[in-house]
């Protein structure tokens, strides 16, 4: 259930094994990677796009006996065995095994500038993980107050210049522990009472973001 990496990967081995393997493409088939441009940390390969590695991966799994089907999984009885799984579609199959690689949506923030500004290559990311190369000696946003707003900008403090994580309250969510490990970056701040409202650019690139910070409008230009 789930056609990005992992689940592709799963039928792939399961094909190779000798299993009848099926993988329903769910909402968003391919995965987050279907919205990405250039992947350059794919073990083996030079930097390649996003729907070519799933391409790739697909079609490598088809070669063996994957059956890949356009349609999502509503619901699976797990009282009973064989598994009763039942599709978006209405159909209703068993299955001796059901692996779940349901995958992962970005949280975004829903404002104006956002869609037409989403990619690395654009300006705005969900991985730092993924693009922080990208942004070496660049200065960077992060949102957010949790751990996970803590863990990607410490990804991205051996790349970027300056990062500013923007937190929408007048504290941190994130634990203790995670707080006082970005205090030993010098690179990184915490700048609270702050939100975006909206990213501007020329159209190919983000230029600005907007935001309210103690109640003010402010802008923000960006090098890049």
């Amino acid at each position: 259930v789930g056609s990005g990496p992992a689940g592709l990967s799963a039928a792939l081995y399961g094909a190779r094994s000798g299993f009848h393997t099926v993988v329903f493409d769910g909402p968003k088939p391919g995965g987050q990677l279907m919205g990405t441009s250039f992947v350059e940390n794919w073990p083996g390969l030079p930097k390649k796009m996003g729907p070519e590695l799933i391409a790739s991966l697909k079609e490598q799994g088809q070669e063996f006996g994957v059956v890949v089907v356009n349609d999502g999984i509503k619901s699976i009885d797990t009282k009973q065995w064989p598994y009763v799984l039942t599709t978006e579609n209405g159909t209703t199959l068993h299955a001796l095994t059901v692996i779940l690689a349901t995958g992962a949506s970005a949280r975004l923030l829903g404002v104006p500038g956002e869609q037409e500004y989403f990619g690395w290559d654009k300006g705005i990311s969900t991985c730092a993980i993924c693009d922080a190369p990208f942004y070496k000696d660049k200065e960077v946003f992060v949102v957010g107050g949790g751990d996970s707003a803590a863990e990607e900008a410490m990804q991205l403090a051996p790349y970027a210049r300056k990062i500013t994580v923007l937190v929408r309250g007048k504290a941190m969510r994130a634990s203790a522990v995670m707080q006082d490990r970005l205090k030993t970056y010098p690179n990184i701040t915490v700048q609270y009472n702050s939100q975006i409202t909206a990213y501007k650019g020329n159209g190919t690139r983000m230029t600005e973001v907007d935001m309210m910070v103690d109640g003010k409008p402010t802008k923000a230009t960006l090098d890049g």
